[in-house]
């Protein structure tokens, strides 16, 4: 990892879901907010099929400018101050802000319960 990078992990009480890797040079604001608010305690959610989401207590700082997301995007969502994950190639009707990819998902997202609590941790290498 270069150091812009920032690793951020989704667990659940048992074990981790996903490893991610965020660029701060994507969301700067956005990035530098989340850190500071780590862990975060919250709930997972899925919109349709293709998107899970986690409602964080941080607002956006950055522009928007995203609105087609590819398999394993992570990216902000201003509209619900929420962190969003692509599960496949999908479009959004609102603008988004790019955050990183998905590196390692341990477990299948789309299999897990809505709703679930997770604590999303966010480390700066």
């Amino acid at each position: 990892m270069r150091f812009t990078d920032v690793e951020m992990t989704v667990e659940t009480k048992e074990k981790t879901v996903l490893t991610a890797v965020v660029k701060k040079t994507l969301a700067p604001i956005t990035i530098s907010r989340l850190i500071r608010a780590s862990p975060i305690r919250t709930r997972m959610y899925m919109l349709g099929k293709n998107i899970v989401y986690f409602p964080v207590p941080v607002k956006a700082g950055d522009n928007s400018r995203l609105t087609e997301l590819k398999r394993g995007d992570v990216f902000f969502w201003p509209l619900n101050n929420s962190i969003g994950i692509a599960l496949e190639d999908s479009r959004l009707h609102q603008r988004l802000i790019p955050m990183g990819i998905v590196t390692e998902e341990v477990l299948n997202l789309k299999d897990q319960k809505r709703g679930m609590e997770v604590i999303i941790k966010f480390e700066e290498r």
